[in-house]
């Protein structure tokens, strides 16, 4: 787990069509990367601020700027990271390569 209570992105607009994340529920377990993004709404900024485990999958709670709570529902909390990364435009680190030097 790399993103930790606090954390925040900014959703920015893009040029494709409007209404396509209302389609998906955020409460609904996604394969893709990309439906994972389509579950947030651009022009906002989301803050995490809780997460949990649910079963197999990991619940993140976020607040978003306009006081709107959102929870998503991840396979993993790397999945989970690497589209708060996309989000934020950093790159994770190598957290297997790193653990594995050190033993």
């Amino acid at each position: 787990m790399h993103y930790i209570i606090g954390t925040s992105f900014t959703v920015e607009r893009k040029s494709t069509s409007a209404g396509v994340h209302g389609k998906i529920s955020s409460t609904t377990p996604v394969q893709s990367r990309s439906q994972y993004e389509l579950l947030f709404e651009p022009g906002f900024i989301y803050q995490l601020y809780r997460i949990a485990k649910d079963g197999d999958m990991f619940v993140y709670y976020f607040n978003r700027s306009d006081g709107t709570k959102h929870e998503i529902k991840f396979p993993s909390c790397r999945e989970a990271d690497t589209v708060i990364a996309k989000f934020r435009k950093e790159q994770l680190p190598d957290y297997e390569t790193v653990y594995r030097l050190r033993a």
